[in-house]
């Protein structure tokens, strides 16, 4: 292999990514009734519109009809993180829905629903807890067929990891060897010869 290419490869090597402790928000502290605007529970920020908040038992239900409102959360620092799991259940009628949609940027990168019939509450584990986003949102709400409640949201924060030494000598010594080959592969491309006679 050209030691040119491996040494670029070095050079630009990513640090890898690490998961950290993993948080709950149990929206406690929260204003009763239907609140808006933005709120603060650690390290996350909660931004209501349109959802009520049982403030007496820390938890998020879903208003009447069509107009169910929507509770996104996303880390303070603006950093990533996965979603893990939510505790939901019954709160009125038969069955009750959540639907949860992760993004990232302006992308969306999962939709998931669940469902419950259960009158107290359940965990529900994400199918994308792989997934790396930087906003979640929760919406539901109340029908003919029933609604329900939401609480301890379970993120794990996505932080970069710091390379080690190694690496950054690694990394210096790519870039070393990148120059190098880019200097003498200039250097041989304005070499002029001249015949003799």
């Amino acid at each position: 292999m050209n030691i040119k290419y491996l040494a670029l490869a070095a050079a630009f090597a990513l640090a890898p990514t690490s998961l950290s402790a993993a948080e709950i928000v149990t929206f406690n502290g929260l204003p009763g009734g239907t609140p808006s605007g933005t709120f603060t529970e650690g390290n996350v920020e909660i931004g209501l519109d349109g959802i009520y908040v049982d403030g007496g038992e820390g938890e998020l239900e879903g208003l009447c009809c069509s107009s169910g409102g929507t509770a996104t959360l996303k880390l303070s620092d603006l950093g990533t993180f996965a979603f893990n799991s939510v505790d939901f259940q019954l709160e009125y009628g038969s069955l009750a829905n959540l639907s949860v949609t992760g993004f990232l940027g302006a992308f969306s990168v999962f939709s998931e629903s669940f469902a419950t019939s259960n009158s107290s509450y359940q965990t529900f584990a994400s199918s994308n807890g792989s997934a790396t986003i930087d906003r979640l949102v929760f919406s539901g709400q109340r029908d003919f067929s029933g609604g329900g409640s939401f609480d301890n949201v379970n993120l794990t924060q996505i932080a970069a990891a710091v390379p080690e030494p190694s690496t950054w000598a690694l990394m210096l010594l790519g870039f070393g060897f990148v120059g190098g080959a880019m200097r003498s592969t200039r250097n041989t491309k304005s070499k002029v010869t001249f015949a003799t006679a």
